[in-house]
């Protein structure tokens, strides 16, 4: 019986050390169909998810200089992970003005899968990706899984 109750807390102990999860995926934003003069500055404001808006944590600029800006077509990519305090997370609130045209976009209730990969107690991976996310209260599916896109 001892052996058994030995067993039993030991295994208490290691178990939760098995037990390690993924970071939030950082998220980047599509803008389709901004002109370049639109996008040269971007104003991204970071909320509590909790308070509607109204418990604002961090004000940033984006711009060309300070984060990775692709082109493609009519659709701009921008990676806004110049710091890690920086990214899209789930975890909350985003507003995005876009000052040039004076637009506000709401970005809220982005919902994350969480996949991972285990041997044994060992993580060896991690592929965390949006499913989907509220523009201005609308339900948005994720096209490309780390992307908020926001159309014009």
């Amino acid at each position: 019986m001892k052996k058994f109750l030995l067993f039993c807390m030991c295994s208490y102990l290691i178990l939760p050390s098995c037990n390690q999860t993924c970071h939030d995926a950082e998220s980047s934003i599509s803008l389709i169909g901004f002109t370049s003069n639109e996008t040269d500055t971007i104003i991204v404001r970071k909320f509590s998810k909790s308070t509607n808006f109204t418990t604002l944590l961090d004000t940033f600029l984006v711009t060309e200089a300070n984060t990775s800006y692709n082109r493609i077509n009519e659709t701009l990519h921008i990676f806004v992970s110049f710091a890690p305090e920086h990214g899209l997370a789930s975890g909350y609130n985003y507003e995005i003005y876009i000052p040039e045209n004076n637009k506000l976009y709401q970005i809220s209730e982005i919902v994350e899968n969480y996949e991972s990969q285990n041997v044994g107690c060992k993580k060896v991976l991690c592929i965390n990706s949006i499913a989907s996310y509220k523009i201005n209260g609308k339900i948005t599916p994720a096209v490309e899984g780390y992307t908020l896109s926001i159309p014009r």
